[in-house]
């Protein structure tokens, strides 16, 4: 069964998935850097 969504609806779903996936992106690169910061903070004091 096709479903054919309307240009709106497609529009709608578009955003949705890009700003979860920036959304996303930015968690992974934040994690990323909290544990860099971890590591060179326990090199610092240790």
């Amino acid at each position: 069964m096709n479903v054919i969504l309307s240009k709106k609806q497609t529009n709608i779903i578009n955003k949705v998935t890009f700003s979860y996936m920036a959304l996303h992106q930015n968690l992974i690169i934040m994690q990323c850097c909290y544990l860099l910061y971890g590591i060179l903070l326990k090199d610092f004091y240790v």
